[in-house]
C-alpha cells in the first residue's frame, strides 16, 4: 500500500464504483452513510502514521490508537461505493460534511442509472452545517432525531398513528408531521411497531 498515493486510491475507487454500478445494475436510489472507527496496535511513538490517533473508541479500547472510517454503501447487499478514512480523534459529524463534496462529484455517474438519490444517515451526523450541505446537494435525505431533544413527539396519542400494512410493513404504524429542525421546516415521521409498549401517559 505504500506504493499507492491518496490520489491513486481515489481514482481506483471511482473506476471500481463505475464498473460495479454499470455491470451489476446496482440500485443506487437509496444509499446508506455511516462512520465508525477501529483500533490498531500502532505504537505510541510511531510518528510516521498520523491518521491513527487516540479518541472515543467505539469498541472501548481507549488505550489504543484508532482510525476513523466512513462508508457509503448500497441499501441492498451493502456494497461499498465510497470510503473515507480520517484521524481517530475527529468526530463523525465533520466527516459527513467533507464526504458530501465527494458524493456530489459522483452524482453524474450515479444518476445515469436513476433520477433521484436518497442519502440515509443516523443521528450521529446531525448538525446545522451537515444538513445545510445536504440541502445544497442534488440529493434527498432521510435522517434520524434524538428522542430526548424532541419530547413533544413522544407524547403523540396512539390513535394518531396510521397503519403501514398496506405499504408492506405489517405491524408498523407511523405519525407524520412537520417541525423546524436546525433552522428549517422538515417532514417528521415517527414510527412504532405492534410490539411497542406505549406508556400509559400517552394513551
Amino acid at each position: 500500500m505504500d506504493r499507492l498515493g491518496a490520489a491513486a486510491i481515489v481514482s481506483i475507487e471511482r473506476d471500481l464504483t463505475e464498473h460495479l454500478v454499470r455491470e451489476f445494475n446496482l440500485d443506487v436510489r437509496q444509499l446508506l452513510f455511516d462512520a465508525t472507527n477501529f483500533y490498531t496496535f500502532i505504537d505510541t511513538f510511531n510518528e510516521r502514521c498520523t491518521i491513527a490517533q487516540r479518541g472515543h473508541s467505539k469498541e472501548g479500547r481507549a488505550a489504543l490508537r484508532i482510525v476513523g472510517l466512513a462508508l457509503l454503501v448500497t441499501a441492498d447487499f451493502h456494497i461499498p461505493l465510497c470510503h473515507h478514512t480520517y484521524p481517530g480523534n475527529q468526530p463523525d459529524s465533520p466527516t459527513f460534511a467533507s464526504l458530501t463534496d465527494e458524493l456530489i462529484k459522483r452524482h453524474e455517474l450515479l444518476t445515469n442509472c436513476v433520477e433521484g438519490i436518497t442519502l440515509i444517515f443516523d443521528k450521529g451526523n446531525n448538525s446545522k452545517e451537515n444538513l445545510k450541505a445536504v440541502d445544497a446537494s442534488p440529493y434527498y435525505f432521510i435522517g434520524s432525531l434524538v428522542p430526548s431533544q424532541h419530547p413533544e413527539l413522544l407524547t403523540v396519542p396512539r390513535e394518531k398513528f396510521h397503519s403501514l400494512e398496506a405499504e408492506g410493513l405489517p405491524g408498523v404504524s407511523s405519525y407524520r408531521t412537520s417541525k423546524e429542525v436546525f433552522g428549517k421546516s422538515r417532514v417528521i415521521v415517527v414510527p412504532i411497531t405492534r410490539d411497542c409498549l406505549w406508556p400509559k401517559a400517552r394513551r
